[in-house]
C-alpha cells in the first residue's frame, strides 16, 4: 500500500534479492495508485514507468543477479511491458486507437467500421462512421461523391483517341478536339519523342482521319493540334466525308524536312467547303516553311474546294509555304471574292487544278505578290501578279508584272 494512505506513492528500489527469485506485487486498495518506477532505482520495467491502481492488478518481477536489478516479466498494471491496457468498456464495432506515445494504453476512436464490400473502398459516410462503397468497376476511372457520399466510377471509354476532360459536372470521356491543344499519335506511329528547341520531330508516316467521330472533327481541328513538328516524314489528312469547315483555317508551326503535311480527299472524291465566319477572312492559310499538298490520293486530282459564303481569299499560300494544289475543281459558287488563290511573301504554288468553275463574281483567280512564285499546269481565267511576283503559266511563259515574257 502507499506511505501513509497517500493518493499514490512511487516504488523505485527493492532491497535483497537472489538470482531467479520472483515476486508479485498486486495493489492493495483501488484508492490509491501504486507506481513502480522504471530505471530509477533497481527495477526494470521495460521502458515506462507501470501503474497498479486496482486489486486486481499485478507485476511479476524476476532478480537477475547479472544486473543486480529486478526485472518485470509480466502482470497486468497499467504500463506492463507487452500488454496493452484499454478503457473499462468498449462500444461494439468502434476502432481502438493509441492513447499517448507509450504504446502501452488504448482508447475508443469514436469511428465505427461496418463490414466491407469486395472491390470497394473505404470511406466516411459521416464524421465517426467509416463505411464501404460498392464494388467499383475494372479500369474505371474513380470520382468522389461529395459528403455522405460513396465514391463512385465513370465507365472509361475504349477509343483510343479519347481522353478525360473535365465538364461543369462528373468529368467525362470524350474525343480530343484541335482546341485541347493536344497532340494526337494514332494507332500505329513509332514517334521517338525527338525534340528540337522544342518542336518534335515527326519520323514515321503518321495518318489521321477527318470527320465525325474521326481523329479529328475537322481540318480547324487539326490545323490547332498539329503545330511544332518537324516533318521528317508525311503527316496525312484523310477525309472520310464531305466536310465544311465554318472556322478560317491556318495551317503553321510546320517545318517541312523530307516530309510533307498532305490533305487527301481519297478516291471517294470529297468537298471540303469553307465558310468562315465573317466576309472579310481568307479561309484556308498554309504559312511557315511547310510542304503541303491538297488532292494527294492513289489517283491525281481529287476532291474539291468549295467557298461557301463571300470572303477575301479562298487560299493564301504564304511566309515560305510551298503548296501544291491537285483537288480537281475550284468552286467559288458564284461568291464575292477577291481572290480565290492568294500567293505572297516568298511562298510558292504548283497549280495542278483542271477546273475552275462558277468564279463569275471572282476578283482575280489568282494574285500572285510580294515576291510569291507560282507555277501553273493549268491556267485560271483570270490571273493577277504584282509587286514582285512572278508566274510561270501552262505554256511555259514568265508572267511579272511588267508583262509576259516567252522563251
Amino acid at each position: 500500500d502507499t506511505e501513509a494512505a497517500g493518493a499514490s506513492d512511487d516504488l523505485a528500489t527493492i532491497y535483497g534479492g537472489e538470482d531467479g527469485m520472483m515476486i508479485c506485487i498486486r495493489a492493495e486498495n483501488t484508492a490509491r495508485t501504486i507506481v513502480i518506477k522504471h530505471g530509477t532505482g533497481n527495477i526494470e520495467c521495460g521502458g515506462a514507468d507501470v501503474s497498479l491502481d486496482a486489486t486486481d492488478q499485478y507485476a511479476m518481477l524476476l532478480y537477475d543477479r547479472a544486473l543486480s536489478k529486478w526485472v518485470m516479466v509480466g502482470g497486468s498494471g497499467g504500463g506492463v511491458a507487452g500488454d496493452v491496457v484499454g478503457p473499462a468498456g468498449a462500444v461494439d464495432g468502434k476502432v481502438a486507437l493509441f492513447d499517448g506515445a507509450t504504446g502501452k494504453l488504448i482508447k475508443d476512436g469514436g469511428v465505427s467500421l461496418g463490414a466491407g464490400t469486395s472491390g470497394g473502398v473505404p470511406y466516411y459516410s459521416a464524421a465517426a462512421t467509416l463505411g464501404s462503397s460498392a464494388a467499383l468497376t475494372a479500369n474505371a476511372v474513380v470520382v468522389g461523391g461529395g459528403a455522405g457520399a460513396s465514391p463512385a466510377t465513370i465507365s472509361a471509354s475504349t477509343t483510343t483517341t479519347h481522353a478525360l476532360f473535365a465538364t461543369a459536372g462528373a468529368p467525362a470521356f470524350r474525343a480530343i478536339a484541335g482546341t485541347d491543344g493536344v497532340l494526337l499519335a494514332p494507332t500505329g506511329t513509332s514517334w521517338e519523342n525527338r525534340t528540337y528547341k522544342g518542336y518534335e520531330v515527326v519520323d514515321t508516316e503518321t495518318t489521321y482521319t477527318i470527320g465525325s467521330g474521326q481523329d479529328f472533327a475537322s481540318l480547324y481541328a487539326a490545323s490547332l493540334a498539329l503545330r511544332g513538328l518537324i516533318l521528317e516524314a508525311d503527316v496525312n489528312l484523310v477525309l472520310t466525308g464531305h466536310i465544311e469547315e465554318t472556322t478560317a483555317i491556318i495551317f503553321t508551326g510546320l517545318i517541312s524536312s523530307g516530309g510533307m503535311l498532305r490533305i487527301d480527299p481519297t478516291d471517294s472524291d470529297y468537298t471540303v467547303t469553307l465558310n468562315p465566319t465573317g466576309t472579310s477572312q481568307r479561309a484556308l492559310t498554309f504559312s511557315g516553311p511547310v510542304r503541303a499538298w491538297i488532292g494527294y490520293s492513289t489517283a491525281t486530282n481529287k476532291g474539291t474546294l468549295k467557298a461557301g459564303k463571300d470572303m477575301d481569299a479562298l487560299v493564301q499560300v504564304t511566309y515560305g509555304a510551298y503548296l501544291s494544289l491537285a483537288a480537281k475543281a475550284i468552286d467559288a459558287d458564284s461568291k464575292t471574292i477577291a481572290k480565290l488563290i492568294y500567293v505572297n511573301n516568298r511562298a510558292v504554288l504548283r497549280q495542278q487544278t483542271t477546273a475552275w468553275s462558277n468564279i463569275g463574281s471572282v476578283t482575280a483567280c489568282c494574285l500572285v505578290a510580294y515576291s510569291g512564285e507560282a507555277r501553273m499546269d493549268s491556267d485560271p481565267t483570270s490571273l493577277t501578279v504584282s509587286a514582285g511576283g512572278f508566274v510561270v503559266n501552262a505554256a511555259g511563259n514568265l508572267i511579272t508584272a511588267a508583262g509576259t515574257f516567252t522563251p
